[in-house]
């Protein structure tokens, strides 16, 4: 049976605040005061049932990614983006570039596709592999491209995405380019491709940027005929009253944004040096978490885990990863004091 983890588990014992969760790749800022205040004002609107064409969030959602209305769709998050594709167009076949985030194995399983892996990582080096996707690219055929990639951090070269997308469009295939992290890496989003190219769909959500996993806010982004496809199949009342009203402010968060790339590229650097310094192999990354081997301090990430829990530290396994093993892992890039306090901690186990 594949198991499908991830990271975020902090509840276990009940007590989800003790923890320093970097495991879960969400912005250490928190949600942008606008979205507190305007759930707080709306809390009345929970006896409503939501707006069940959700004709308002989608507005919203489309001045904040600068595109058409119609061609978006809210979802309950990234992951309600993910299955509404998948089941709505039911592929025969699904190819998935790896690592990557396991529920696209979940949504192929479910629809009973041929699942086809593409590696990522080379040598320990990052190779999008473009034949190796061409060739296993036919008409029936859904591709998943995590962009920038889960739990690597990397992107695919957009003039190799625009190639893969006219040999997708001329066979009949479906490109799904999930942009969870996009927001970290604004020049590698193909949303201005979407009312060319019929094969692409891109699944976004709304939870890393802003913190906000518990209101549950995706969206796809496609052509119109796309959409209206999906959207008939789409169950109502898909959002949920919280989900619309953090909408109504996107258009207020972009000094926010702008605040937390820069806090994010300092971070993230920060870490890197660290972390090499320590004998840790890095990979490069332009997300908002970096993907490490420790292989060669002679520690799997379980028996580290197991130390860090002292610390009320928690870091993602990724040894259910599809060509990962038990020596990789994955960071958020958290706060300057969080950063430094893991740092220390690493210091202390695997030494310097």
């Amino acid at each position: 049976m594949t198991v499908y983890a991830h990271g975020g588990n902090v509840w276990k014992d009940g007590n989800p605040e003790k923890w320093i969760d970097f495991s879960a790749n969400l912005n250490p800022m928190g949600p942008p005061q606008a979205m507190i205040e305007k759930l707080k004002a709306s809390l009345g609107n929970i006896v409503y049932y939501p707006e069940a064409d959700m004709k308002t969030t989608t507005l919203h959602i489309a001045s904040y990614l600068d595109v058409s209305s119609e061609q978006v769709l809210p979802t309950s998050g990234g992951i309600g983006a993910i299955s509404l594709i998948a089941e709505s167009i039911r592929p025969k076949k699904v190819v998935i570039l790896q690592p990557s985030f396991v529920e696209y194995m979940r949504v192929a399983n479910n629809v009973g596709a041929e699942l086809i892996h593409l590696p990522l990582i080379k040598n320990g080096k990052i190779q999008y592999p473009k034949k190796e996707i061409m060739d296993a690219l036919e008409k029936g055929t859904m591709l998943f491209i995590c962009n920038p990639s889960n739990p690597i951090g990397c992107t695919m070269p957009k003039v190799m995405m625009i190639d893969v997308l006219n040999y997708a469009e001329n066979i009949g295939a479906k490109v799904v380019v999930d942009e969870a992290f996009i927001e970290f890496s604004q020049d590698e989003s193909v949303r201005d491709l979407v009312e060319n190219y019929s094969s692409l769909i891109i699944a976004g959500s709304l939870t890393k940027i802003f913190a906000i996993p518990g209101i549950r806010l995706g969206y796809i982004c496609t052509n119109r005929d796309n959409i209206k496809f999906l959207k008939e199949r789409q169950t109502p009342w898909s959002l949920s009253s919280f989900a619309g009203d953090v909408a109504h402010v996107l258009s207020d968060t972009k000094e926010y944004v702008e605040e937390t790339l820069k806090r994010n590229q300092i971070q993230r650097e920060y870490l890197r040096r660290e972390l090499e310094d320590m004998g840790i192999l890095v990979f490069p990354s332009k997300a908002n978490f970096l993907l490490l081997n420790i292989k060669g301090k002679n520690i799997t990430v379980e028996q580290l885990q197991e130390k860090l829990i002292q610390d009320n530290i928690l870091i993602r396994n990724c040894a259910n990863y599809i060509y990962l093993d038990e020596y990789y892992t994955r960071i958020a890039v958290k706060n300057k004091e969080s950063n430094e306090y893991l740092v220390d901690c690493l210091k202390k186990y695997i030494g310097e």
